[in-house]
């Protein structure tokens, strides 16, 4: 009994048991919510990379389009600028950070120019929006901004 109470002893037992518990709390809260889902673009691996295609993004970014989605109201959602696509029907996809069955796919008109949406249904400022046209000619893509309530869509390739 004379050795608890010498210090070292409670060194060597107390950290690596306190390691172990700890270890098994980090375990248990990072599979609470259980996998995160993966991005929704299709990548072809070479080696250790994974490569995505930037063709959407460069005929984009070629074709100098650009849109801007602003929130007027809670769940109401308009486009204020409006990239010239030929009246081409455009899909509009919000894409929740981690959980792909969050992920919402809007079909757009030329003429959709207002979305109704849940308010506070995602975490608007977590989120990536993409407009892209129904044959993946084009993509533009943008985060919202909290201040201003707007989400700039722009092709990835402008932002370099």
């Amino acid at each position: 009994m004379r050795a608890f109470r010498e210090p070292m002893v409670w060194l060597v037992t107390v950290i690596p048991v306190l390691t172990i518990v700890g270890g098994i709390v980090t375990m248990r809260l990072a599979s609470a919510n259980g996998p995160l889902a993966s991005a929704p673009e299709t990548v072809s691996r070479s080696g250790q990379m994974q490569l995505s295609d930037l063709g959407p993004d460069e005929r984009a970014m070629t074709l100098n389009l650009h849109a801007v989605l602003e929130q007027k109201s809670p769940g109401r959602w308009v486009f204020t600028d409006w990239p010239n696509i030929n009246s081409q029907a455009a899909t509009l996809m919000i894409v929740h950070p981690n959980e792909q069955e969050r992920d919402m796919t809007i079909s757009l008109a030329d003429s959709d120019h207002v979305i109704d949406l849940v308010p506070d249904a995602l975490p608007w400022a977590l989120c990536e929006f993409r407009l892209q046209d129904e044959q993946a000619g084009w993509r533009l893509v943008g985060t919202l901004d909290p201040a201003t309530q707007q989400v700039h869509l722009r092709s990835k390739l402008s932002r370099l």
